[in-house]
C-alpha cells in the first residue's frame, strides 16, 4: 500500500472500524448472555426457595392437624376395654390401633378386630406380622370400617395374652386418616392394677 495513497488509509480505517464494531457487538452479546444466566439462576433460586417454603408450610399444617387422643384401659365387670377418645382437631375417616406389647391383645369375638394375625409382607393394615389390628367400625353386623368424630370414643375389649400383664403401660401404634392425609404415631396407655399380677413393683 502506498503510504501517500489516501484511499489505502481509508480502507485500513474501515477495516479497523469493522473489527472494533464486531468486538463491541460480541462484548455486548456476551454481557447480555451473562446477565440472562444470572437472571435465570436468580429465578431458579427464587422458585426453589418458594417450593421449599410451600413444602414447609404444608408439613407444618399437617403436623398441626395431627389427631389428639385420650386413651385408657377401663375395667368393666369381669373384663377390660381400651377406650380411645378423639379430642380433635378434625374428624377422621378411619382409625386403627395395634398393640406393640405382645402380651396385650384385642379380643377377637367383637367387630372391628382383624380375626387373623397380620401375615408377613402384608402392610395394608399398617401393622406387624403376627399381630392383630383394631379399627373403628360402623357397629353393624358386617363390621364395615367407619370414621370417628371429635368427642367420640372407640372401644375394644382387651385382655392379657397370659394371666396378667407385667408392664405398667402398653404402647399402641395408631394410624389415622382424614381424606388424603394420614398420620402414624405411638401413644402409651397405663395398665390398671386389675390386669397386673399382685406384688408387681413399678
Amino acid at each position: 500500500m502506498d503510504i501517500e495513497d489516501p484511499s489505502g488509509w481509508a480502507a485500513v480505517a474501515v477495516a479497523v472500524l469493522a473489527v472494533l464494531v464486531a468486538l463491541a457487538a460480541w462484548w455486548a452479546a456476551h454481557r447480555s448472555a451473562k446477565a440472562s444466566e444470572r437472571s435465570a439462576d436468580a429465578s431458579e433460586r427464587s422458585a426453589t426457595a418458594s417450593e421449599r417454603s410451600a413444602a414447609a408450610s404444608e408439613e407444618l399444617l399437617h403436623q398441626q392437624r395431627t389427631p389428639r387422643f385420650t386413651a385408657e384401659i377401663e375395667e368393666v365387670g369381669q373384663w377390660h376395654r381400651l377406650a380411645i377418645r378423639l379430642d380433635g382437631p378434625l374428624d377422621l375417616d378411619d382409625l386403627s390401633v395395634e398393640s406393640l406389647n405382645d402380651e396385650f391383645v384385642f379380643n377377637t369375638d367383637q367387630f372391628g378386630i382383624d380375626k387373623e394375625p397380620i401375615p408377613a409382607g402384608h402392610e395394608a393394615a399398617g401393622g406387624r406380622p403376627g399381630r392383630r389390628v383394631a379399627w373403628t367400625h360402623s357397629g353393624y353386623p358386617d363390621g364395615a370400617r367407619a370414621g370417628i368424630t371429635i368427642g367420640q370414643t372407640a372401644k375394644w375389649r382387651v385382655s392379657p395374652a397370659a394371666d396378667n400383664l407385667r408392664a405398667n403401660e402398653v404402647t399402641l401404634r395408631v394410624r389415622a386418616r382424614a381424606d388424603k392425609e394420614e398420620w402414624r404415631f405411638l401413644i402409651s396407655v397405663a395398665v390398671p392394677d386389675s390386669l397386673q399380677p399382685l406384688g408387681t413393683i413399678h
